[in-house]
Order: structure tokens, then sequence, then C-alpha cells
């Protein structure tokens, strides 16, 4: 495995899309706030890449940390 970077995982970089719709399809301004919509994910590196393996532990065993780190990015 690479070095980790973040928390045991080797994360090669973070996406991140914000989307604010402001009108409807047919052009019409929307009846209230704008809808917001925000995608986070992380690039990273498989462990099981060129390997067979049953459990996925070694990815989804730290996963919380993950979790935590889109909240946050989320807030920012």
């Amino acid at each position: 495995m690479r070095d980790p970077n973040f928390e045991g995982y080797h994360i090669r970089k973070w996406f991140t899309s914000i989307e604010d719709t402001l009108a409807t399809e047919t052009g019409a301004l929307a009846d209230g706030e704008p809808v917001r919509k925000i995608v986070i994910a992380a690039a990273i590196h498989n462990p099981y890449a060129g390997r067979y393996s049953e459990s996925l532990d070694e990815i989804v065993g730290r996963s919380a940390a993950l979790g935590l780190e889109f909240g946050r990015r989320v807030k920012s």
C-alpha cells in the first residue's frame, strides 16, 4: 500500500462540486430559497488492486473517518 496520508488511507485527491438551482426546468424562478446540492468524493488507493479478497475491511474499517471529513468539508 502507498503511504497513508489521511486516517490510514492514501488519498490521491478530493473532489467537491456545488450546484445551486435558481429556476425550474421551464426557466421560471424558484418560489423559495435556491436548492443547493453538494457532492464530495475521495479518490483513494485501492488496497485490493491485483488480488482477490472476500472482505472489504481494509477500506470499510476506517470509513467513519472519511464520513466525518466529508461532513466537515460540506460545512466549510
